[in-house]
């Protein structure tokens, strides 16, 4: 009889049974989610340490490869500056007042009547004695010892516009003493003494009108003289009435050398 009794519990053991399975099987499940996040999350920890570890080794790289960058730069340009300065002791040096002449200090006699000076002077600009144009093998200026000239110093021909020495038979005689050779603003073509005093003066066939600036490297007012490397012309430049006129200087002057 109790056996009879007991039959009506036994659907409700069979869900009591079946809760208690589920709830263990929820907690496998459960316990399976925490494995797979931990294990997820180590993944990730070591993708980040590698990732860490891959941009600390990126940027070591960059610095070593700039640093040795550096160096090399910093070497050759030591040796460029080594090689530079040797050059510069090893080749004279050329004095240049507005702009860079093309010139060399290979003519001797040339260089013991002159010192180059440039290639271009403005008006009212002082070339003492002992100093000259210069462009390559010509010269045009005023020697040590005042004779006033065109000089080739390679053919060694010259051409004399004045000297202030008078000549006879049996002496030299030095008549005036030329302190420096300059032009005025009208082109006007004068020697001068230390008290600058005119010794001598060319007036230009041509009517020259002073210009400010007219050439801007090297910057130079009109009228200037410009000493060309072709054939050694010796060349007046100015504006008349608007117009750019560059005359040799045998066109500028009626019977200018001797």
């Amino acid at each position: 009889s109790a056996f009879l009794l007991s039959l009506p519990a036994l659907p409700v053991l069979e869900t009591t049974f079946r809760t208690m399975e589920s709830l263990e099987l929820g907690d496998s499940t459960n316990d399976a989610s925490d494995v797979k996040a931990e294990v997820a999350a180590s993944v990730s920890s070591r993708r980040r340490r590698r990732r860490s570890w891959l941009t600390m080794g990126t940027v070591a790289l960059f610095a070593v490869s700039a640093m040795i960058y550096f160096m090399v730069g910093f070497h050759q340009m030591t040796n460029q500056e080594k090689t530079s300065s040797s050059s510069s002791s090893e080749q004279p040096q050329v004095a240049d007042a507005n702009n860079s002449p093309s010139s060399s200090s290979s003519w001797p006699i040339c260089d013991d009547l002159y010192k180059c000076q440039t290639d271009r002077m403005g008006h009212e600009t002082p070339l003492y004695a002992g100093q000259s144009l210069c462009n390559d093998k010509y010269r045009f200026g005023v020697t040590r010892f005042g004779v006033f000239q065109w000089h080739d110093c390679e053919a060694q021909v010259t051409k004399v516009i004045y000297d202030p020495t008078t000549t006879t038979a049996t002496t030299t005689t030095t008549t005036t003493t030329v302190s420096y050779f300059s032009m005025s603003p009208q082109g006007a073509f004068r020697l001068m003494d230390d008290q600058d005093q005119i010794i001598w003066q060319k007036e230009s066939k041509m009517t020259i009108t002073p210009t400010k600036e007219c050439l801007p490297r090297p910057l130079l007012d009109c009228p200037y003289l410009h000493l060309r490397k072709s054939a050694g012309d010796v060349v007046l430049n100015s504006i008349n009435s608007g117009i750019w006129s560059d005359r040799k200087i045998e066109r500028v002057f009626d019977d200018l050398y001797h």
